[in-house]
């Protein structure tokens, strides 16, 4: 009995080598240590196109990575919803495993089919902390990070009826959100400026404002910090941080990565 035990003992562990290092050499261009990027990202650039939001009028395209049991990636391509599976190879390679499946509502003026293509033929990528680009022999499309965390420079400012440009001939006013420790700093384009911030959904409330007193020409930095302390509500579109007072949109931030 002993003898039988210890024989099919050792074909079994024979049998299980036999299957892992098949598995290996089966996966070998396989590096499951390479972590793919994470997180929501915002189409920023298609090398081949002068002007990408003429392209996508509507909202720009948007791209997710998730691990579940397989590797996908979805999104949407500035019409439609889509979605497909992906492996990543050593060195950064990256192939895409099925056809791009999308939803089928009419696109009138956006050009989806582009961004698709692009996709379905990525062999490459590149990311850092913000930044991905994917990479086809032929074109490179950027992304950037969608996250509420970061500087945020001020766009538009609809509290006044002054022009951004008159208001900051210089500099434009930006604010730094740490989410994390609920705190902003940031320039008022003449002064530093801090506050706590609390948010909860989609509210968001900026309390005890404060700056630095150094002197300021014009009303530029006032209207800044005054349109802050209104502020009730924000809505996050990809690198546009909106910020509403009611229902009203009263700020409008974008964010730089470059």
């Amino acid at each position: 009995m002993k003898t039988i035990f210890l024989r099919t003992s050792l074909l079994l562990i024979t049998f299980s080598l036999l299957i892992n290092c098949t598995s290996q050499k089966h996966n070998k261009n396989y590096d499951n240590k390479i972590s793919f990027p994470s997180g929501v990202w915002e189409l920023a650039d298609i090398s081949s196109l002068k002007n990408i939001e003429k392209e996508f009028p509507n909202q720009l395209p948007t791209l997710i990575f998730e691990k579940n049991n397989d590797l996908i990636f979805f999104g949407n391509d500035g019409c439609n919803n889509y979605q497909a599976d992906f492996v990543i190879r050593k060195n950064h390679f990256l192939e895409v495993k099925s056809t791009i499946e999308t939803t089928k509502m009419l696109c009138n003026k956006v050009n989806n089919q582009l961004y698709l293509k692009n996709l379905s033929e990525v062999n490459s990528f590149d990311s850092s902390e913000n930044i991905l680009k994917l990479n086809t022999v032929t074109d490179t499309l950027k992304f950037y990070r969608v996250s509420l965390n970061g500087k945020w420079y001020l766009n538009k400012l609809n509290t006044t009826k002054k022009k951004l440009d008159d208001l900051y001939p210089y500099k434009k006013p930006f604010i730094n959100i740490d989410i994390n420790s609920n705190h902003i700093s940031g320039f008022t384009a003449c002064n530093s400026v801090n506050a706590n911030i609390l948010i909860f959904q989609n509210t968001m409330k900026f309390n005890h404002v404060t700056s630095t007193k150094m002197f300021c020409d014009g009303t530029g930095e006032k209207d800044f910090t005054n349109a802050l302390e209104k502020v009730t509500n924000y809505e996050l579109k990809g690198t546009r941080l909106i910020l509403f007072e009611d229902n009203k949109i009263i700020m409008e931030f974008i964010k730089r990565y470059e």
